[in-house]
């Protein structure tokens, strides 16, 4: 009877000792990614920040500036570490008014290239 009971009181423990180091492992890769989380959050929101500044300027300024402001937006979202759903997005959105930017400036060849940019 007393082996039993030490028997269970073993494996009471080492399941205590699984859970708590189960527990160390889930706080520990939440620490670490709950980090990393935060930064690219950061990153998204300047670079949105910055989106907004060349929409503005692409809105307010003429063709050959309004260009320069989209093109150097297509970079940022290139350059920039951000989720794939917010750089898809983001080019997707560019691509087509730089499609619109071009087909009303009169440059249809360069339009049919930003069109099939921002279909892909």
């Amino acid at each position: 009877m007393l082996l039993i009971r030490s028997i269970r009181n073993i494996k009471l423990l080492l399941a205590g000792i699984e859970f708590q180091l189960s527990f160390i492992s889930i706080i520990s890769l939440l620490a670490v990614f709950g980090c990393h989380r935060d930064d690219a959050l950061q990153d998204e929101t300047q670079l949105n920040q910055r989106a907004n500044a060349l929409y503005r300027q692409y809105l307010n300024t003429d063709l050959a500036q309004a260009r320069q402001a989209l093109l150097e937006l297509v970079d940022a979202y290139d350059t920039n570490a951000v989720s794939p759903a917010a750089k898809t997005h983001g080019l997707w959105l560019t691509y087509s008014r730089l499609y619109a930017l071009e087909a009303r400036g009169g440059n249809t060849d360069l339009a049919e290239v930003y069109f099939a940019e921002a279909r892909y």
